[in-house]
């Protein structure tokens, strides 16, 4: 009976999995869950785009080494971004053009 008492049915239970493409400092971040086995973030790089249609999707990577206990926040996000890819994409893309 206290089962349903308090929240929806849904907050109830565990995620079990969860996949979400989101952007980041202008990155492609991608955040990935599997329950047992916490979140993953991680990073595409090299994906080509004509207008905003994905042509190439790019290489996936990750944005840490070991498994983050909860979801990260947007600005636990950011941290790890800028952590990982020193610069901006577009000053990457600048220095790619210029060699």
């Amino acid at each position: 009976k206290d089962f349903f008492r308090g929240g929806t049915l849904r907050d109830k239970f565990p995620v079990t999995y969860c996949a979400q493409e989101s952007s980041c400092r202008s990155e492609d971040v991608r955040l990935v869950h599997e329950y047992g086995k916490g979140w993953r973030a991680y990073y595409v790089d090299d994906a080509e785009f004509e207008g905003q249609n994905m042509i190439s999707e790019g290489t996936i990577l990750p944005l840490h080494d070991d498994p983050l206990d909860a979801r990260p926040s947007y600005e636990e996000l950011q941290d790890l971004v800028i952590e990982k890819l020193k610069l901006p994409v577009y000053v990457r893309k600048m220095r790619e053009a210029g060699e």
